[in-house]
């Protein structure tokens, strides 16, 4: 359960830090901070198909769902961050 919850909280440092990238190199393009969590959207939404239509060999399906949550989580963690960069830069926006 240990191992669990550092890969989850190693998947929130990884997004949030992709999302701040995104963030400081696209100040005019609010979309682009928004990318790494659509784009693990995608992704988590691919593997829960694949649990249900591939061939039940070994623990293939378990991998696709474990996937599936682990890509979950990174689409919450860049999106709560994005926000929360959108929110902060317009607070800096509207104290100038």
């Amino acid at each position: 359960m240990e191992r669990l919850i550092l890969v989850l909280i190693a998947i929130f440092l990884v997004f949030f830090s992709i999302t701040y990238l995104f963030h400081k190199l696209f100040k005019t393009k609010r979309f682009a901070k928004y990318l790494p969590s659509v784009l693990s959207l995608i992704g988590s939404i691919v593997n829960l198909i694949l649990v249900r239509t591939t061939h039940r060999e070994g623990f293939k399906d378990l991998a696709y769902f474990l996937m599936s949550m682990l890509l979950f989580a990174g689409f919450i963690s860049g999106l709560i961050s994005a926000l929360w960069f959108d929110f902060i830069s317009k607070k800096d926006i509207d104290n100038n």
